[in-house]
């Protein structure tokens, strides 16, 4: 049957049987889901950053990464975030005032110092049971499936459709092989934008871009990732929400819930011991500064709050 030689020349002699995807991701889904879920350790420990208090200028430099070819190439929030990534142990010491992976020897050190209770002259972290990644991957890797269909709907849309009138019963016939040149002219004609001539029962087409499946399908990961984290979707989508409104406070507190979590086991016991140092949370909650701005002045003037008390109140209010 005639019917094959005619797809073979209209796609330069070969015939394409991957039909269930012919546009495929230029990245491997394992490369994908490691990167995606690093990067969303690496946001929520930024945020983590943006979110404290206590930390000098000079010790935040250790937090990013550097251009310099060095020991301290990779800032401390990178390091973390592939080693909880990649579910591994990590031990970083701070040699004078540079924060770097530690020695072989040095990590044993301080390792023998964790076991018996002693103080270390480092930071020693094991994320080897921890199972928040293994989840975060699972969702990761239907984001991967998601934009895998979203380029082969791409792909389809970019190309033309030529749709000629009973085809099947024209290559069956012996007028197949004109059928053949005519297709393969209007193909040709087309590929170089000229005008071209079509029966009446012919038509040229492309496949419309279906977006709402593709938009349903992230929102329903999102959700399910931010649900894992305890922040807003927004948060994961890297969505804005600005104002006061509804949906932007409650998306504020949400954040600040989750990142507080992060913040308290990850960020705050590593750069304490790293730098010596108590690192406080600060709240973006303005409902907490309106609730408390008409007691403010009455505290300050109080003659039964002690100096002390008073100085634990602006604590509480301005550190979290």
């Amino acid at each position: 049957m005639a019917f094959p030689n005619i797809f073979k020349t209209m796609t330069g002699g070969t015939v394409v049987t991957d039909i269930a995807n012919p546009y495929k991701l230029k990245v491997d889904e394992t490369t994908f889901v490691d990167f995606q879920t690093s990067l969303l350790y690496q946001k929520i420990l930024k945020r983590c950053y943006a979110k404290s208090m206590g930390m000098s200028d000079e010790q935040a430099r250790n937090l990013w990464d550097s251009v310099e070819l060095s020991n301290a190439q990779y800032g401390t929030i990178t390091r973390i975030a592939d080693a909880m990534t990649n579910k591994k142990e990590l031990i970083l010491v701070n040699d004078s005032g540079i924060v770097r992976v530690a020695t072989y020897q040095e990590g044993e050190e301080i390792k023998k110092a964790y076991a018996e209770g002693k103080k270390a002259n480092g930071v020693y972290m094991n994320f080897q049971k921890y199972t928040m990644t293994d989840i975060i991957k699972i969702y990761m890797g239907l984001v991967f499936d998601i934009m895998g269909g979203a380029k082969v709907n791409l792909g389809l849309a970019k190309a033309l459709q030529l749709k000629i009138a009973d085809l099947r019963k024209t290559v069956a016939t012996s007028s197949s092989e004109d059928a053949k040149k005519q297709a393969e002219a209007i193909a040709i004609a087309l590929k170089d934008g000229k005008s071209t001539c079509l029966d009446a029962g012919d038509s040229i087409v492309t496949t419309p871009l279906q977006t709402q499946p593709i938009t349903d399908g992230l929102k329903l990961v999102y959700g399910c990732l931010a649900s894992l984290l305890g922040v807003s979707t927004s948060f994961v989508a890297g969505e804005l929400t600005s104002g006061m409104a509804v949906t932007g406070e409650a998306d504020v507190n949400a954040n600040e819930d989750g990142i507080k979590d992060f913040f308290n086991s990850v960020f705050k016991p590593i750069h304490d011991k790293l730098f010596d140092i108590q690192l406080k949370f600060k709240t973006d909650n303005w409902r907490k500064f309106k609730e408390f701005a008409q007691v403010i002045p009455y505290v300050e003037s109080s003659m039964f709050i002690s100096d002390e008390q008073k100085k634990e109140f602006f604590e509480y209010l301005f550190g979290g």
